[in-house]
């Protein structure tokens, strides 16, 4: 009898531990998808304010550039015979391009930036 009651103990004792690995591995668990959690939070905001900035500056800058724009091709139209004009104006089409090309990519760099930031905390969570 004493014999059945010391396998029943040890028993006991081993879905003891186990029980406790697993409410430890349960917190773990819970603590990292807490913490990813929050990075994402933090992250959604870093992207609405990137947005914000990148669509402000679109609205500030494109504006503008839509009116150099008309106003680069009436003067093409009417000094089309002038090369020293033209050239003037391919120089103002030109840096208009670079300004409208740097907005982009200040958008697609932080877009970029964002995914690389949230990849690993993914990849933390199905481990």
């Amino acid at each position: 009898m004493q014999f059945d009651s010391l396998i029943f103990l040890w028993l006991a004792i081993a879905a003891y531990f186990q029980l406790r690995k697993i409410r430890k591995d349960h917190v773990n668990e819970a603590i990292k998808r807490i913490e990813v959690e929050k990075q994402l939070e933090v992250q959604k905001i870093h992207a609405k304010v990137i947005n914000e900035i990148t669509e402000l500056l679109q609205d500030s800058v494109n504006n503008p550039l839509a009116v150099i724009s008309l106003g680069t091709k009436e003067i093409r139209k009417k000094f089309e015979a002038d090369p020293e004009i033209i050239a003037w104006l391919d120089r103002i089409e030109s840096a208009m391009k670079k300004i409208h090309n740097t907005i982009r990519d200040i958008q697609l760099y932080e877009t970029q930036k964002l995914l690389e930031e949230t990849n690993p905390h993914f990849q933390e969570t199905k481990k």
